[in-house]
C-alpha cells in the first residue's frame, strides 16, 4: 500500500499542475462522442484529478480495516490460551505494527473484499483518465500525446506510429480487475469457522489486484507528469463544426426573449442548415434578422465558458491538493 500510495501521490501532483497549467486552454467539450459546448482543457484534467482523488481519500480508512491482525487459534477462540488469550493478541497485534480485531476474521472477509474494491475503484478512476487520452491522441483528434521514449509505442510493421501504450496498459488492467472482484465477493459466503476453496480463491484474486493497480499506477504517473498537450490542435478542432458548438449558448441566450421551445427550434433548424450547406452556422444565424448581433456576439465569446470551466478546475485542484497533504505531509 505504501508504494501504491507513492505514485498515488505523484499522479495527484502532475493532474494538478496540468490542469492549472491549462485551466484557460480551451477545448471542445464532448458528449456521446460528439462536440457540446466549450471547455477549458484544465476543466478536463480536473475530472480526472478529482476521480482519483475522491479514491486516494479513501486509502487511509481502507489500510486501516486492511492490516489486522489474524490470530484466533482453530476455530477463532484462542480457547488454547486461556484467559490469556486477549492480552496475547493484543500484544501480537502491537509487536507487529497492526490493530487487534474485535473478533477473528477467518471466515468475516468484507476487509478482503473492501481492500479488493478499492484496488478496483482506483484503476477505474485511472481508467477514466486513459481512455480520454487514448481518443485525444487519435490522429483526427490529436489534441493530445503521450509522452515518447524511442521505441516506445511502435508497430513491426508501420514505423510512423506511436501508439498509447500507457493508456492500453490502464484500460488492460481495468478490464481484467473486474473478475478479480467478483472472486472476493463470492469468497464472503465462507462456512462455519474456516471454509473450504472460497477462502483460498482470494489468494487467485488480491494479489493479482495489487499487481494491476501498480501497473496501471505506473503508467499513470507517466500520463500526468508527461502528457503533451496540443492548444493549437484544440483551438482547430472548435472550430470544426462550423461553429456549432456555440449552439446550446446561442439557445440559451435567445430563451428569455421568444421562450425555451421556440429558441431551440430555431437553432436547431440553424444547426440542420450548416450540415446541409456547410456554411458557417454563425452566417446563417445572422440571416434570420431576428437575433441581435449583440447577442451572436455574447454567444460566440469562449470567455464566459472559459471561466465557468476554470472555476471548477480550480475547486478540484484544492480538493486534490488537500487530499494530497493528507496523505503525505511532508511532501506537500
Amino acid at each position: 500500500l505504501d508504494l501504491l500510495q507513492a505514485d498515488l501521490v505523484a499522479i495527484l501532483r502532475g493532474l494538478e499542475r496540468l490542469a492549472t497549467a491549462h485551466r484557460d486552454t480551451p477545448c471542445a467539450g464532448r458528449t456521446f462522442g460528439q462536440h457540446a459546448a466549450p471547455i477549458s482543457f484544465g476543466y478536463a484534467v480536473a475530472l480526472w484529478l478529482s476521480g482519483i482523488a475522491d479514491v486516494a481519500a479513501e486509502l487511509p480508512r481502507r489500510r486501516d480495516r486492511a492490516l489486522v491482525v489474524s490470530l484466533g487459534g482453530p476455530v477463532g477462540t484462542l480457547a488454547g490460551l486461556g484467559a490469556d488469550g486477549p492480552r496475547v493478541l493484543a500484544s501480537f497485534a502491537a509487536a507487529l505494527g497492526l490493530a487487534a480485531p474485535l473478533i477473528p476474521w477467518h471466515v468475516l472477509r468484507a476487509r478482503m473484499v473492501e481492500i479488493g474494491v478499492w484496488l478496483a475503484t482506483l484503476i477505474g478512476a485511472l481508467a477514466k483518465m486513459a481512455t480520454d487520452v487514448a481518443h485525444l491522441a487519435s490522429t483526427e483528434v490529436a489534441e493530445v500525446a503521450e509522452p515518447h521514449d524511442r521505441g516506445r509505442g511502435g508497430s513491426s510493421a508501420m514505423p510512423h506510429k506511436r501508439n498509447p501504450v500507457s493508456a492500453g496498459i490502464i484500460l488492460a488492467a481495468q478490464a481484467a480487475a473486474t473478475g478479480h472482484v467478483a472472486t472476493l465477493l463470492a469468497a464472503m459466503a465462507a462456512s462455519h469457522q474456516r471454509p473450504v476453496g472460497l477462502w483460498h480463491a482470494e489468494l487467485h484474486a488480491l494479489p493479482p489486484l495489487f499487481g494491476l493497480a501498480s501497473g496501471a499506477l505506473r503508467e499513470a504517473r507517466r500520463l500526468a507528469e508527461g502528457l503533451v498537450v496540443e492548444p493549437g490542435r484544440m483551438r482547430d478542432n472548435l472550430a470544426a463544426t462550423g461553429g456549432l458548438i456555440f449552439a446550446e449558448a446561442v439557445a440559451a441566450r435567445l430563451a428569455p426573449r421568444i421562450g425555451r421551445q421556440a429558441a431551440h427550434a430555431l437553432v436547431e433548424r440553424a444547426a440542420d442548415a450548416v450540415r446541409e450547406s456547410g456554411r458557417p452556422f454563425r452566417d446563417i444565424l445572422t440571416e434570420q434578422g431576428s437575433i441581435p448581433a449583440a447577442l451572436l456576439a455574447a454567444a460566440f465569446d469562449l470567455a464566459p465558458a472559459l471561466a465557468a470551466a476554470a472555476v471548477v478546475a480550480d475547486h478540484a485542484v484544492d480538493q486534490a491538493r488537500s487530499i494530497r497533504a493528507a496523505l503525505d505531509p511532508d511532501g506537500a
